[in-house]
Order: C-alpha cells, then sequence, then structure tokens
C-alpha cells in the first residue's frame, strides 16, 4: 500500500509540473516569422519569330559512285589500288600509261589484242594502196564506178576493223572515270576476268547527297533551292548546310511521303556513305509572337494555362489561348503579354498568390531592430 501511494504521488507531482509550464506566460517572438517561398526557375517571353519545323531522318549517299568494269576479257597483270585509296581520271590527250601521268586501275594481258592490232593496220594499209590507185584510174575513166565504190567499201572496212583492234587494244588498260576513293575492289591481281566484270567501285565524296522524304503535307513547303539544317550522330553540335538538289513530285507507294535530296559540302571528309543524318525543315515562319514551352503549362481548375511571377515574387495563374506547336514551344494566342516571367519548373508546387524564389536570388535575412542601421564589428580576439 505504501508503495502504490508513492507511485500516485510521483504522477500527480509531473502532471502538475507539465501543467504549470503549459499555462505560462506566452514568450515573446524572436523575429519575424519565416516565409515559406518556392523555389521556381522562370523564363521572361518575348515577341519573336515562330519557326514551324519538322526534322525527317535521311541516308548520307556518294556525290557519284561508279562501278568500274572490264571492257575485254583477259588475264589482269596489274592491279594498282587497294581499298580506300584516292584515284584519279586520265587527264584528257595523256599518253596511254605515261610516266609522269595518272596510274591505271587496272591492265589486263595485251599481247594478243596488240597483234590483233598490228595486223589490222597492215591490212588497211594494203586496202589504203587499193583505193588511191584505183581513185587515180576512176578518175581518169579507166574503171567503172562500181569497181571503184566495191575498192572504197573494202578500205573504209578496213579502217573500222583497225579502229576496233585498236580499241581493244586499249581497253586492257583500264582507268577511273571519276576522281574519288575506292570502296570496293571484287578482283585480285591474276585472275581472268570477261567483259561487264566489276574491278572496282569508286565513289565521289568531296559533296554528298542526304535522302530523306517528307510527308505531303509538309511538301509544299520544301522548295528546290532552299538550305535546310543537316546534323549527324557522329558530329553533336555541327549543324551541315543542306541545298535541296530534287524533290520528286511522286510519293512512295508504301510511305506516302515524297523523296528528297539535298547536296552537303564534305570538301573534309568528315561524312560517310551511310550516315544516319538529321534534317530539320523550316516549313513557314509565325512573325513576332508570343510563344511558351509546352513543358510549362498546367491545369488549375480545369482551366489550362502557365503561372507568371508578378513584380512582388507572388505567383499568379495566367489562362491560356493556344495556337499551333512549333518543337517543344507552342504560340499564345490570347493569355499573356510579351516581358511577362513563366515559371517553367517548379510550377506544380504553385498555387495563385505563392511566394516564389530563384536559384539565383540571394535574400537577406531580416535585420533585428537594434542592428538596424549600424555596421557590423568584428569580434576582438580573446
Amino acid at each position: 500500500m505504501k508503495l502504490q501511494r508513492t507511485i500516485h504521488r510521483f504522477a500527480l507531482t509531473a502532471a502538475l509540473v507539465i501543467l504549470g509550464a503549459g499555462c505560462g506566460a506566452p514568450k515573446e517572438d524572436s523575429g519575424e516569422s519565416a516565409e515559406t517561398r518556392v523555389p521556381v526557375v522562370t523564363q521572361r517571353v518575348t515577341a519573336r519569330d515562330v519557326d514551324f519545323t519538322v526534322t525527317t531522318l535521311g541516308t548520307i549517299k556518294a556525290w557519284r559512285e561508279v562501278v568500274v568494269s572490264a571492257r575485254t576479257s583477259g588475264r589482269i597483270l596489274e592491279l594498282n589500288f587497294e581499298k580506300g585509296d584516292a584515284v584519279r581520271p586520265k587527264p584528257a590527250g595523256e599518253a596511254e600509261r605515261s610516266e609522269n601521268g595518272v596510274r591505271p586501275l587496272a591492265v589486263l594481258e595485251q599481247q594478243e589484242y596488240k597483234l590483233r592490232w598490228l595486223e589490222a593496220e597492215a591490212v588497211l594499209t594494203e586496202a589504203q594502196r587499193s583505193f588511191e590507185r584505183s581513185k587515180r584510174l576512176f578518175e581518169q575513166e579507166g574503171v567503172a564506178e562500181s569497181e571503184f565504190d566495191a575498192v572504197k567499201a573494202q578500205y573504209e572496212v578496213a579502217q573500222a576493223r583497225r579502229d576496233l583492234a585498236k580499241k581493244a587494244y586499249n581497253d586492257t588498260v583500264i582507268y577511273s572515270p571519276i576522281a574519288g576513293i575506292v570502296v570496293a575492289r571484287p578482283v585480285e591481281a591474276g585472275e581472268f576476268v570477261a567483259p561487264g566484270t566489276p574491278l572496282a567501285t569508286v565513289a565521289d565524296v568531296s559533296k554528298v547527297k542526304v535522302a530523306t522524304s517528307v510527308s505531303e503535307l509538309d511538301s509544299p513547303y520544301v522548295r528546290v533551292g532552299e538550305t535546310y539544317a543537316v546534323r549527324v550522330d557522329a558530329f553533336p553540335g555541327r549543324v551541315f548546310d543542306g541545298k535541296v538538289i530534287y524533290k520528286s513530285i511522286k510519293a512512295d507507294v508504301q510511305t506516302r511521303s515524297f523523296p528528297i535530296e539535298l547536296e552537303v559540302d564534305n570538301a573534309d571528309g568528315a561524312l560517310g556513305i551511310g550516315m544516319v543524318a538529321r534534317v530539320t525543315f523550316v516549313l513557314r515562319t509565325a512573325p513576332d509572337a508570343i510563344a511558351v514551352p509546352l513543358d510549362s503549362l498546367v491545369y488549375w481548375e480545369n482551366t489550362l494555362g502557365v503561372f507568371v511571377v508578378e513584380q512582388d515574387d507572388t505567383a499568379a495563374f495566367r489562362a491560356l489561348t493556344l495556337g499551333e506547336r512549333s518543337g517543344d514551344d507552342v504560340i499564345v494566342a490570347k493569355g499573356l503579354a510579351a516581358a511577362e516571367e513563366v515559371v517553367v519548373v517548379g510550377q506544380e508546387r504553385l498555387r495563385p498568390g505563392s511566394k516564389v524564389t530563384r536559384p539565383d536570388e540571394k535574400r537577406a535575412a531580416p535585420a533585428d531592430d537594434e542592428s538596424a542601421g549600424t555596421s557590423e564589428v568584428p569580434e576582438s580576439a580573446p
């Protein structure tokens, strides 16, 4: 019993102490109450020209790509190139296999073709003599016209056969028809090739083509001769100028899109065949328009709009009438004026009347009455 009374007295004493502390005089306010502010990022809107664009994927192709083939049959004696080598065509009028000139891509065995050429030259020489003798006699009325015509025909046939034999001989030496880079070499020296056998593929990449397409709705706005931005993933941040050189008037039957080709300078060789390109076409421009980022839009009481920051750092909601979309922005038809400060990050936490703060603001703490107007004096060393 004595132990229970002791416990009850201790509990009653503790309750009285707590009650007395709660019923004391109120504490003085040590200062201004802290104001809750919502951190936001803002963007001041301006009237500007807004471009309506569409971005399409395309493939980079060589400006020209030529398959160099054998024009006669024979065994390959020489192959003077490797894949990746730069090659040039033979200048007009340069002698065959000039010591200081352009080396041929390939040389086929020539002996048989040279003998045929020499034989045709000999036959032509004899036919020319017969023609000249018959011509003199014909002029002196020594032979009939029909006999002269027959001799003349034989001479012309001999000329044609000589020319064919010479051409066949010259065709054993093969040059690239264009300047470019060898991208394929499907044969090796020593192989026997027939006419039409591919020997090399040469690509001119001093400039390239970008093959892409646009929808039927966008096609009318793309114009031949106009320049548009071309980007590739291999060179982030770099923009190439692409000039439209071709726009098809016929849609692809499967995609219902219209093929487009653009010319891009590639003097530094940065762009490779087969790279994926992104072409941004500017279809039209809205002058002096006000636009806001799509991400800044919010719903407040079932109304679409944005939050703006007024001069006293108070958030206010603006209901908007929106126009067309341009990329990540949307044009505002009604509800927003130029120079207003729109909240683009943090708007989800706002309501009309909320106080805001920006990350770059440095707000000073409220000064005490006693220290107002006095300079801060550093503490002296103990």
